[in-house]
């Protein structure tokens, strides 16, 4: 079942809706048009009681306020670029700083402030477009993005996002939701027990910007191949942990052709399971470690490790990284990005 309500107003004036998918088991997903973002996420615990597992706010002035990328999408280009800039065919790019002299999330007008237009609503999906112009956000060429959430009934939401470019364009998008399978009144997420398939991860130099380097998990506080309370490690004195001041890592996954195990999530409290699969080549893994406290929805905290984020994407700062994947995307090709989040009783 669909429902679509008016959110307010952007403030220059645009009308701004909520659509709220519902499927058989009456759990729900609330998606904005505003950012593409993922506001709510109603599932069953152990009990059969509905549980939201997204953080989020009450209101689209919040939103709009909201430093933390809450539920938002991401692009053009997810994760950090060193000195907000690259160079593309000869030619020096300059962005929009954000995050220090670095730029972050696809900068200050990026995706998650963007509006855009509903063009398909059914029972369990919405899909949502985006034309992202030519020096939009200082990136090149016209770009053209079709994002679809769809909610099924074995509560599985996954996020398809199509872009096409008239020229080359770097492009890697992703979800920024941050998630506590506790609930609404659950504290911190450190109880909760995270599994990644990944045996490397990409050193963070300062700034957490990417040196260039992989290291092994095995062996580490970064290693998470089996299931691990996500509070066992965190405080641990590994440089890595101290850069972040928690985890906020990219995790190389096994390759694979098509959508695959990416991470699993599991509260021992709730019985709640979330179950990753991407077809990206990694994901960051983000422990809340500047959440600032702002209040969210009914008015409880935001704050330190209240939510986690997994967001896949590609490989962060490959513009200025040629041994990383190259995240370009040529005209005539098309960016797929696909990633579902499964939920499930344990």
């Amino acid at each position: 079942m669909l429902e679509t309500k008016n959110f307010g107003q952007t403030k220059d004036g645009h009308k701004v809706s909520l659509f709220r998918l519902t499927n058989q088991n009456g759990a729900y997903v609330e998606v904005l048009n505003w950012g593409g973002r993922l506001r709510s996420l109603g599932v069953p615990d152990r009990s059969g009681h509905l549980t939201d597992v997204v953080l989020g706010y009450d209101t689209l002035v919040e939103y709009e306020a909201d430093p933390t990328y809450q539920g938002a999408f991401i692009g053009r280009v997810a994760n950090r670029i060193r000195g907000a800039a690259f160079v593309l065919n000869g030619r020096i790019w300059n962005l929009p700083a954000n995050d220090g002299p670095h730029h972050l999330h696809g900068g200050p007008t990026g995706f998650h402030s963007r509006l855009f237009t509903a063009t398909t609503s059914t029972s369990n999906a919405v899909t949502l477009t985006l034309r992202s112009e030519d020096g939009d956000g200082g990136y090149p060429g016209n770009l053209d993005l079709r994002l679809t959430y769809t909610f099924d009934d074995q509560n599985r939401l996954t996020l398809d996002a199509e872009a096409r470019s008239e020229t080359d364009t770097p492009v890697s998008l992703t979800g920024h939701a941050y998630f506590n399978l506790d609930g609404p009144e659950g504290g911190d997420i450190l109880n909760h027990y995270l599994t990644i398939p990944a045996e490397e991860f990409l050193e963070a130099g300062p700034a957490l910007l990417a040196t260039g380097r992989s290291l092994k998990t095995v062996g580490t506080p970064f290693n998470f191949t089996a299931p691990k309370l996500i509070s066992r490690d965190i405080s641990n004195d590994h440089p890595q942990l101290k850069i972040g001041n928690g985890y906020d890592h990219y995790f190389i996954l096994p390759p694979s052709e098509g959508m695959s195990r990416a991470a699993e999530v599991w509260s021992e409290n709730t019985g709640i399971q979330m179950t990753v699969t991407t077809n990206q080549p990694g994901l960051q893994f983000y422990s809340g470690n500047l959440l600032p406290g702002l209040p969210g929805k009914g008015g409880r905290p935001l704050s330190f490790r209240r939510g986690f984020c997994l967001e896949p994407h590609l490989w962060p700062d490959a513009l200025n990284h040629p041994s990383f994947p190259s995240s370009i995307l040529k005209p005539g090709h098309i960016y797929n990005h696909s990633t579902s989040y499964l939920f499930s009783i344990k």
